[in-house]
């Protein structure tokens, strides 16, 4: 029997890197599932904490990039790689060229032959209240503008696309845990969703595909379950977004619910061949990377 390569990449939104890191299970996790590729959304941590107490952290990955906030302790991105980029990108642009937001929710990695997008995207804000999404006009007229663009930019490299990360974006009716609650008992809320939803399928038309939805069109299953003592039902916030070739790819997408260490739970994408025969030689290693204020978005476009 011929074993055929593959690839791996785990996008996980870990609640804050210091409590993840603390849980016990999560390096043996990683050690396990062995990804390529390791995103991470709600670091909550600063340059001054990594270099000062997780310099070493998921040392098996030699390829680091951290994207922090100007608020410390607040969002915040990072990509673990064993495959050396050909070049790194912070941060996203509006139609102005200008960058939008200063919380470090996007890291776009560009490979040989593809893009890797790590995205946290920012919540709406629900006030219960007075049954309004506080962050919603940001959100959609703003924010995910701005993504799509960033997007589009992309796609026009010829390259194949992978977006991953924590979307905060339930697709269909299917990915709550209880539709009475969001949309009978509070109609403000299913506005809010039904606008995030629709400005999500704008990322779709532009060719990605919800892999875990096209595998699995009818499945019921979360990646977010929040704080016990709220209570709140489930959802599935955490998504990989691929192109058509990268979808011929898939082996597999799973959600692997039985993993602590946040309140969400890791995502994972299995493809059946490897993403770049170029991982780093020996000795190739690069020190932890975070942008300077100059290269949040860089000269890539």
């Amino acid at each position: 029997m011929v074993i055929m390569p593959k690839s791996k990449i785990i996008s996980w939104n870990i609640n804050g890197l210091k409590s993840w890191s603390e849980t016990e299970g999560v390096f043996d996790f990683l050690k396990e599932q062995n990804p390529d590729i390791f995103c991470i959304q709600e670091t909550r941590s600063s340059v001054d904490k990594i270099e000062n107490e997780y310099n070493n952290i998921c040392s098996e990955f030699p390829f680091q990039y951290y994207h922090f906030g100007e608020r410390k302790g607040y969002s915040g991105t990072a990509i673990f790689s064993k495959i050396k980029p050909v070049n790194i990108v912070f941060g996203i642009l509006n139609s102005d060229s200008e960058k939008v937001g200063n919380e470090g929710r996007v890291i776009t990695l560009e490979f040989e032959d593809f893009f890797i997008i790590n995205v946290y995207t920012p919540n709406s804000k629900f006030n219960t209240q007075i049954s309004s999404a506080t962050r919603l006009d940001y959100r959609i007229n703003i924010w995910d503008k701005a993504f799509r663009l960033h997007l589009e930019k992309l796609k026009k490299s010829g390259k194949e696309i992978i977006v991953c990360g924590d979307m905060n974006v339930m697709e269909r009716d299917i990915d709550l845990q209880n539709y009475d609650f969001y949309f009978k008992e509070n109609p403000g809320f299913k506005e809010k969703v039904l606008q995030e939803r629709n400005s999500f399928l704008s990322f779709l038309e532009l060719g990605l595909i919800d892999i875990y939805r096209k595998l699995y069109p009818d499945k019921i299953a979360f990646s977010w379950v929040g704080p016990p003592a709220l209570h709140l039902p489930s959802n599935r916030l955490d998504y990989f977004l691929v192109s058509k070739k990268i979808e011929e790819k898939t082996e597999d997408v799973k959600i692997i619910s039985n993993q602590d260490g946040s309140d969400h739970f890791p995502i994972s994408l299995t493809l059946n061949q490897k993403l770049s025969e170029k991982v780093c030689d020996d000795g190739d290693y690069e020190k932890i990377l975070f942008p300077k204020k100059e290269e949040i978005q860089n000269s890539l476009f």
